[in-house]
């Protein structure tokens, strides 16, 4: 029995926890179905600072039924997404980098999330075959040194450059 909590035992709390903790995750995927590219990056997000890296995962994958074929690979990138937040902490904070969309049918957005320990990136990419946008990728990038020298380079001279 724990400590403060009559006649419950830890395996029974154990199994509610996991039950819940399935619950909610299916509730979120079916909810998560039906996103539009802005409410799906914000829930990943949030779900990031909340530090439920695995939970924003499966968010941002949901809506595409296309990857249920590709498990073992999503899994081995959300552990891999898990790991890594567990050593830099969660992001305290998201900073949109970019946001391109083309035709109407194709869209990239891209976060810098800044966490105690370092900076890094996600990225989702979007494609809208019909009426409704589906994830077509969401990544994350742990070197971004590189990226953001680059991007520095551009807007200083985006800023520089005289429009005629």
């Amino acid at each position: 029995k724990l400590s403060g909590v009559s006649g419950v035992s830890s395996k029974g709390i154990n199994m509610k926890s996991i039950v819940i903790s399935t619950l909610l995750l299916l509730s979120v995927n079916i909810y998560a179905k039906d996103l539009s590219p802005e409410e799906r990056s914000k829930q990943v997000i949030a779900l990031l600072k909340e530090n439920k890296p695995v939970d924003a995962f499966e968010v941002a994958f949901s809506g595409n039924d296309l990857f249920k074929n590709q498990k073992t690979e999503l899994d081995q990138l959300k552990y891999q997404l898990a790991g890594f937040v567990s050593q830099v902490g969660a992001p305290y904070d998201c900073e949109p980098l970019v946001s391109r969309n083309l035709i109407n049918r194709y869209r990239i957005d891209q976060f810098l999330c800044i966490s105690e320990m370092q900076p890094f990136t996600i990225q989702f990419d979007f494609y809208r075959p019909k009426k409704e946008w589906k994830i077509q990728a969401f990544s994350f990038n742990t070197d971004v040194d590189d990226k953001i020298e680059v991007d520095i380079a551009i807007e200083i001279g985006g800023m520089s450059r005289i429009e005629k």
